[in-house]
């Protein structure tokens, strides 16, 4: 693969989703509805469910997440068409994945200056980490201490609500961003009603901000004891967090989120150069996460495998819930998936990491 189709710079809205190849006489549409799945915030009005998005019929993959069409025609009528993002964004390149014919065109990343939050104020809040919702239950699963060491490890404190906060800091040090969480301080169930809301604008105080993120735990990679174990990228937080006690010779990242941090783009992923990568995609991910290895294998330099030992172990039940990692390792109220053995520990550690990897 020539240095080309590696070393290209994404744009921040460069999204991969797996789609079966279809024919079709036009290059862009608007994606079919397959379910409110395929219907996203409007970028205008801010309606969610309403905007349409267009996609390659070549290969399935969204062009922005800015260019299709919102449905409140008469209140929004925002419609942003291939012909027009193409025209604005001229400078394109074409990555090829590996072992695929798909290909991705993305377009050149938005320029200026990345800014970052000050360290005291991470600092304050990761001193506080004991107040952080989420602190109690890793108390209960494994001791205050390794809790602590967890929490400290990976940065992650509280705010004045004694919400969570995951804080982003890159591999040189840098506070990209502060992702706060509420958690049940006796279940560890993130309370989705609530969201995640990221903060860092309002830290700076300015709307404006360019804040770019990158991998929750990143700044693990450049401890020297870190430096030659190889990467496990999950998308939760907490399930990077909680992997980390199971599996220690892996450094446990997060995405954030099946397109968080916008993994795939150089800027983020460039971190990942000539470093082993296993994904560990969430039950029903699977297949979109095996396409985005590839794209993730091309940008990064990276060798990715992608583990398919959730799908292989998940009930119906389990799929229709869209268990994660985490899930299975805390599982302890049935004999099935991947809990503990009647010697209690983990059922998981007696599988080796190639042999659930394609």
């Amino acid at each position: 693969m020539s240095n080309e189709c590696i070393n290209v710079t994404y744009s921040k809205s460069v999204t991969v989703l797996h789609k079966k190849k279809k024919m079709s006489a036009y290059k862009y549409i608007l994606e079919p509805y397959k379910g409110m799945r395929t219907r996203y915030k409007c970028p205008q009005c801010g309606g969610k469910g309403r905007f349409t998005r267009y996609i390659n019929t070549d290969t399935g993959i969204y062009i922005s997440e800015i260019v299709g069409r919102c449905d409140r025609e008469n209140n929004c009528n925002y419609h942003y068409t291939p012909s027009s993002f193409f025209s604005d964004n001229p400078n394109t390149v074409t990555v090829t994945l590996r072992d695929s014919n798909t290909s991705v065109t993305p377009v050149t990343a938005q320029t200026g200056a990345a800014q970052y939050i000050p360290f005291e104020i991470m600092e304050k809040s990761v001193m506080r980490y004991e107040r952080a919702n989420i602190f109690p239950f890793l108390t209960r699963l494994f001791t205050a201490q390794v809790a602590a060491a967890l929490c400290l490890n990976y940065l992650v404190g509280s705010n004045k609500y004694n919400n969570t906060v995951f804080w982003q800091v890159d591999i040189d040090g840098n506070i990209r961003q502060a992702k706060v969480m509420q958690y049940d301080p006796h279940t560890g169930r993130r309370n989705k009603e609530r969201g995640a809301f990221f903060a860092g604008k309002k830290i700076l105080n300015d709307d404006q901000a360019l804040l770019q993120q990158c991998f929750f735990g990143e700044n693990l990679l450049h401890d020297e004891e870190n430096i030659h174990k190889p990467v496990a990228i999950v998308e939760s937080e907490k399930t990077a967090v909680i992997a980390s006690v199971y599996y220690k010779d892996f450094v446990w990242l997060a995405t954030g989120g099946k397109t968080g941090c916008k993994w795939t783009e150089a800027k983020v992923c460039k971190v990942l150069a000539k470093r082993k990568v296993i994904l560990f995609p969430d039950i029903g991910a699977f297949d979109q996460w095996k396409i985005r290895g590839e794209l993730l294998s091309a940008v990064a330099g990276c060798k990715v495998a992608v583990s398919d030992i959730l799908e292989k172990h998940a009930s119906m039940r389990d799929k229709e819930k869209g268990l994660d990692l985490a899930d299975y390792l805390l599982r302890v109220e049935d004999g099935s998936g991947l809990a503990l053995t009647d010697e209690k520990y983990p059922v998981i550690w007696d599988y080796k990491i190639e042999q659930s990897c394609v």
